[in-house]
This record gives C-alpha cells, structure tokens and sequence, in this order.
C-alpha cells in the first residue's frame, strides 16, 4: 500500500513539475514574443524619427541633433498616451531625454519639424547654459514651493523663446499651428504671450507668475 502511494506521490510531484515548466515555458514565449513586438515597434518609431529629422529645413537639425540621438547622446523615450496629441516633451537631466509622443509621428510632416524643432530650442537653452535641467520638469516647482516664482519666470523666458522661434520657422515653412497665425502683424507678440500663459505646459502651476509676466510685457 505504501508502495502504490509513494508511486501516486510520485506522480502527482512529476505531473506538477511538467505542468509548471509548461506554464514558465509558455510565460516566456509569451515574454519574448512580446519583447519582439516591441524592439519592432521601436526600430519602426526610430525610422519615422529619422526620416523627419535628416528632411527636416534646419540645417543644425540635420548635421548636428540628428547624429546626437543616433548615438542615443540625446536619448529618445517613445510614449503612447491617449490624449497626447502632438505633445512633444523634453526632460534635460545630465544629457538630454526627448519623450516622444507616438501619436506625433503620426501627424504631417511640417507639425511633426516644427515640433521637433521647438526641443532641438530647448536643447540648445540647456547647452549654452541658459536653461537648467529642473526648468523641464514642471515637479520641481511642486516639490520647492519656496523656488516656484523663480523657477516660473526662468520657465517663462525658455518657452518663450522656443514657441516664438517655432513661429519664426512656421511663417518661413508658410504653415504650422494656430498660435503662430499673424507672425508679421505688430501686435503678434502680445498675442503669443497671452497664448502662452495659458496653454503652455507649465501655465497651470505658473499662472500668476505667467498672467505678471504677460502684463509687464516680459517678453
């Protein structure tokens, strides 16, 4: 009797082992089949990036940022988030991170530049030192409440001068956003400021530094 139950055991142990090791080895087809889709999926978003920026009309675009992210020295993280639209973010740490909404590199082509070239803006603030790291990362103002004032008007003069820059090259392309309507008209400038201080990204926890600014006409 014992014999017929250490045989039962036996089996019992022998059927679990196969089972389990079906079951790893069904996680792990799944993981490297998942894995594969998505090593494809950024090779495919890589292409895409590629081709926007070696036919993008800036020149330093084509012979400078595009090699940088190339060698991954400018680091590009691809997101998909519902809602993001043509939201193309960048985060400056020691180098430089671009988090690249997949959706952007979906949209036409000249969106696509004139995006891309608002951040090739702020990398080229980060270089020449006359942005800092925190300056894009809207947190920081929330975690220093004491530094918030300087840190928004620092954060309004380095977006400022990307969108305006970013109209310049849209009223040259002949196309590009709303905002950018009317570049030649004297009071453009006034109207893109108030625009700012009201949907760029920083505009919710800047406001009142955003609204003084606009008033005073820091711009």
């Amino acid at each position: 009797m014992k014999k017929v139950v250490c045989i039962l055991v036996f089996l019992a142990s022998f059927i679990s082992f196969v089972v389990c090791c079906h079951s790893k080895a069904t996680n792990t087809n799944s993981l490297v089949k998942e894995s594969s889709k998505e090593i494809s999926k950024y090779f495919a978003l890589n292409a895409r990036l590629y081709r926007v920026l070696s036919m993008h009309p800036v020149i330093e675009i084509r012979q400078n940022f595009l090699p940088k992210i190339m060698t991954g020295e400018v680091f590009v993280v691809y997101e998909s988030e519902e809602g993001r639209g043509t939201f193309f973010s960048a985060t400056l740490t020691d180098g430089v991170q671009i988090h690249v909404a997949e959706e952007l590199l979906m949209r036409p082509l000249r969106l696509q530049q004139l995006v891309l070239f608002h951040e090739f803006v702020h990398y080229q603030q980060y270089i020449g030192g006359h942005a800092f790291p925190e300056m894009f990362n809207p947190s920081f103002a929330d975690a220093y409440p004491e530094k918030r004032e300087s840190f928004c008007k620092q954060k309004w003069h380095t977006e400022f001068e990307a969108y305006q820059k970013e109209c310049e090259l849209s009223d040259r392309l002949k196309g590009g956003p709303d905002f950018c309507r009317g570049f030649q008209a004297s009071d453009f400038v006034e109207k893109l400021a108030a625009w700012v201080a009201v949907n760029d990204s920083s505009a919710s926890i800047c406001k009142e530094t955003y609204l003084q600014m606009v008033q005073s006409k820091q711009f």
